[in-house]
């Protein structure tokens, strides 16, 4: 009798052995789980906002390319006096990190670009006759503001597309054969 006991001793202990192994696995799994969700929740969250400073940057450079194009065709600098480029000035930092160096330098032409053209103009507010020298100044500063919106442009889409996007490296099964 004493070793029928002992074998169900062993049997238990055997069996509370393989009940922890098997609870400290799971726990491990769902911690695993838990870091990736919150990562990934990280990503969508930084890629939002990205999307959201990229779409109000862009806006202010849309804002100051059509009052820039609309002197440029009227040969003055009209009374509408534009509005300051805020979004980039409060939230440049948040592009700073994000945006590869290309894009990066676009956007720092197209700042430079818009306070040198915003400084030329009356701060009054009043229409005054735009300098005919000036006018190439106005088409650089358009170029520049341009490339900095076509820069922003892929930062503007929805950002579950980019975080979710295959690897361009990355081709589907049936492609590779």
């Amino acid at each position: 009798m004493a070793g029928g006991q002992i074998t169900t001793a062993v049997i238990g202990l055997c069996g509370v052995f393989v009940g922890g192994l098997i609870t400290a696995g799971a726990n491990w799994l769902l911690a695993v789980r838990k870091e990736w969700a919150d990562a990934r929740e990280k990503r969508e969250s930084e890629a939002k906002e990205l999307q959201t400073v990229a779409r109000l940057v862009k806006q202010d450079f849309e804002h100051l390319s059509s009052y820039l194009s609309a002197c440029l065709k009227a040969d003055e600098w009209l009374p509408i006096t534009p509005r300051a480029l805020s979004a980039w000035d409060n939230e440049r930092g948040v592009l700073a990190r994000a945006l590869p160096d290309d894009a990066w330098k676009a956007l720092t032409r197209a700042s430079a670009a818009a306070q040198v053209a915003t400084h030329a103009m009356n701060a009054t507010g009043e229409a005054r006759e735009r300098p005919k020298s000036s006018a190439a100044d106005v088409e650089l500063a358009l170029a520049h503001i341009d490339a900095g919106r076509a820069a922003l442009e892929p930062f503007t889409r929805y950002a579950s597309e980019r975080l979710y996007a295959p690897h361009p490296r990355l081709r589907p099964l049936a492609s590779r054969r």
